[in-house]
């Protein structure tokens, strides 16, 4: 008989790190839920962007928990929060936002795109019209392809390369 493996429970550090950087959402997800109402709130007044995640010490004293009952509790919101998430519309995304950091030589230019048809593929080779139009040839190669999602913005960078670049390494060796 195959027995239930019971998921790894995670400890502080992870817990409190996800928490903070998923703050908005999880709000969204359970702010009205009477379980993590105390917890949630206490989450709220640490900014994502800062270095100072609260210590397992204060939540303890705010939440008046001892440390295996927050402990079980952060589980079990972290528990609840990843089963949401394959919800339809878990993540609302209010705009994507394109970057292209183009590297040629000694010169790194990061252009701001409206929209991409389609994001190409790490490997493929993209024209771009306006470098060759401003510096000569303007071919490059896409090397890596960088997603991040939050606070509802989704962040797209695209590292390109110059062939130019590439061959002159290339024939280097």
């Amino acid at each position: 008989m195959a027995r239930k493996t019971e998921e790894p429970k995670l400890h502080y550090r992870d817990l409190i790190y996800v928490f903070i950087q998923e703050y908005s959402t999880i709000s969204r997800f359970f702010s009205s839920d009477k379980k993590y109402e105390a917890l949630i709130l206490e989450l709220g007044k640490h900014n994502q962007k800062s270095e100072d995640l609260p210590f397992q010490k204060d939540l303890l004293k705010v939440l008046n928990l001892p440390r295996t009952d927050l402990i079980s509790l952060m589980n079990d919101l972290y528990s609840d929060f990843d089963m949401r998430l394959g919800d339809t519309n878990a993540y609302l995304m209010a705009k994507t936002e394109i970057s292209l950091i183009l590297s040629s030589f000694d010169k790194v230019w990061v252009v701001g795109v409206n929209q991409l048809e389609v994001i190409p593929r790490i490997g493929e080779t993209m024209l771009l019209t306006f470098i060759r139009d401003a510096y000569g040839p303007g071919y490059f190669i896409v090397e890596d392809i960088i997603h991040e999602i939050q606070d509802g913005v989704h962040r797209i960078e695209v590292h390109l390369r110059s062939t130019l670049e590439i061959k002159e390494k290339s024939e280097v060796i």
